[in-house]
């Protein structure tokens, strides 16, 4: 079963600047496609990795685009386990979750050089990235996350490039500062945060901001469990919101 469908004329409406020509910025895309079938994985390079833009979609623009359905925005459905774990691990050092792919901003060596700015203090490195069979990780699903969470409680400050990464810091209850890549669903992924967890996430436009923020953090910080602000605010809302758009 496949399901196509073109939204020339909403894009052309909506950004008519697509069909004029911009030497400072090229648009990608003039025509947006859909297409799903039943055993799609969502993973083809060119669905979202080649096709990606920089602009960001916003609730304005998706309303115009679905005018005749209600349209909310909903935080990552993995941020309602923000607030749900408590540890007692004693904490030591810092962990980068950095990513090892075309995202990348930063290089290796620039990432090394701010682990050498934390001399004396432990530094661990790696990535959200399971190297594990699916069918191995499904089986043992909820082991596999607790086990990430575990992980990054067991330390003082997490440097992520990571949006994932940015969220199990949070589930941790573990500090984080987030750096640039070079697309941008992290940073606009952390604006998620700004308000409510914005002592616990931190956006570094430089390396020399996420040393100042280190530096800060690792000085004297407040370990304490986040609150539970997404689960109540949002999800715990959804199925009232559903049953009213339902009239049920």
């Amino acid at each position: 079963m496949k399901r196509t469908e073109q939204y020339t004329e909403q894009l052309s409406r909506l950004y008519p600047e697509l069909h004029q020509a911009n030497e400072k910025e090229k648009i990608l895309t003039q025509t947006v496609t859909f297409q799903v079938t039943d055993d799609c994985n969502l993973a083809c390079t060119y669905c979202y990795q080649i096709k990606k833009g920089k602009r960001k979609m916003s609730l304005e623009t998706a309303k115009k685009m679905f005018p005749h359905i209600h349209v909310e925005s909903y935080p990552d459905i993995v941020t309602t386990l923000i607030g749900q774990y408590e540890y007692s691990f004693e904490r030591e050092g810092v962990l980068f979750c950095i990513r090892n792919d075309s995202e990348k901003f930063y290089s290796d060596e620039q990432i090394e050089d701010l682990m050498r700015h934390l001399d004396g203090t432990k530094c661990d490195r790696l990535d959200t990235t399971i190297h594990v069979e699916p069918d191995v990780i499904r089986n043992n699903l909820k082991q596999y996350i607790e086990d990430y969470f575990k992980k990054f409680a067991h330390y003082k400050l997490i440097i992520t490039d990571r949006y994932h990464g940015t969220i199990f810091s949070l589930v941790s209850n573990t500090p984080v500062i987030v750096i640039q890549t070079k697309d941008h669903k992290v940073k606009t992924g952390v604006d998620w945060f700004k308000e409510h967890y914005s002592s616990q996430a931190f956006f570094a436009n430089t390396l020399d901001e996420a040393k100042c923020l280190a530096d800060k953090i690792l000085s004297g910080y407040d370990y304490k469990r986040n609150d539970n602000y997404f689960e109540q605010e949002y999800y715990g809302k959804l199925r009232r919101k559903i049953e009213q758009e339902l009239r049920i």
